[in-house]
C-alpha cells in the first residue's frame, strides 16, 4: 500500500501577499479572543435575539443538569459501593439514581435541536 502524500501547504509569496499569523504571537491571538467573542455576540444578538436567548437558556440548564446528575451520582455511588445485598444497595441508592435520570432527561431535553419558524434547524 503506497504511503498518503504529505499535507497541502499554504505558502504567501510575491509583492503584495501578507501571512496573517506570520507575525502573531499565541499570547497575542489569545489576547484578541475576547473582542472576537463579543463581535460574534453583538452580530448574533442583531441577527436574531430569539435564537440567542434560546440558545443560552439552553446552555444554562444543560450546566445545571450536568451539576446536579454529577452530585447525584456521587452520592449514589455509597449505597451501591456499600454493605448489603444487591437489592438493599440498590434501594438505597434509588433516590439518586432516579435524580440521575430527570437531570439526564432534562439536559438531553434542553440539548434538542431546537426549530426555527420556518422548520429549519438552528444548528448546523
Amino acid at each position: 500500500m503506497p504511503l498518503p502524500p504529505p499535507p497541502a501547504e499554504i505558502t504567501y509569496s510575491g509583492q503584495y501577499s501578507v501571512n496573517p499569523l506570520a507575525e502573531v504571537s499565541f499570547r497575542r491571538m489569545c489576547a484578541q479572543i475576547p473582542a472576537v467573542l463579543g463581535r460574534i455576540a453583538r452580530l448574533s444578538w442583531r441577527t436574531d435575539q430569539r435564537a440567542v436567548q434560546l440558545l443560552l437558556g439552553c446552555q444554562v440548564v444543560t450546566g445545571v443538569s450536568a451539576a446536579v446528575l454529577l452530585a447525584a451520582t456521587a452520592r449514589a455511588m455509597a449505597p451501591v459501593l456499600g454493605d448489603g445485598t444487591a437489592g438493599e444497595r440498590l434501594r438505597g441508592a434509588l433516590p439518586a439514581l432516579l435524580v440521575v435520570a430527570l437531570a439526564a432527561a432534562l439536559a438531553r431535553a434542553a440539548g434538542l435541536s431546537p426549530r426555527t419558524p420556518s422548520g429549519g434547524s438552528l444548528r448546523g
